[in-house]
């Protein structure tokens, strides 16, 4: 059990460490387009950089109840 505990809080820390040197590069690199944090620029590309990292998935289809047709008509 205590191993167990270990791993998954090393993976805690591993995956934190991970988040933290993207994020120092994904300010490098909008940096390097000339921008400054704070800017609106800037600001874009680092959302278009988390964008792209996680696509947000397409909405389920609709699906609707096919049309009763009236006989009568």
């Amino acid at each position: 059990m205590r191993a167990i505990a270990i791993t998954i809080f090393a993976c805690l820390l591993l995956s934190d460490c991970t988040a933290e040197q993207q994020a120092k590069l994904d300010d490098s690199k909008c940096q390097s387009y000339g921008t400054k944090p704070g800017e609106l620029p800037y600001l874009q590309c680092r959302a278009d950089l988390d964008a792209a990292r996680n696509p947000t998935p397409a909405p389920a289809p609709v699906i609707t109840s096919p049309a009763i047709l009236d006989p009568h008509r």
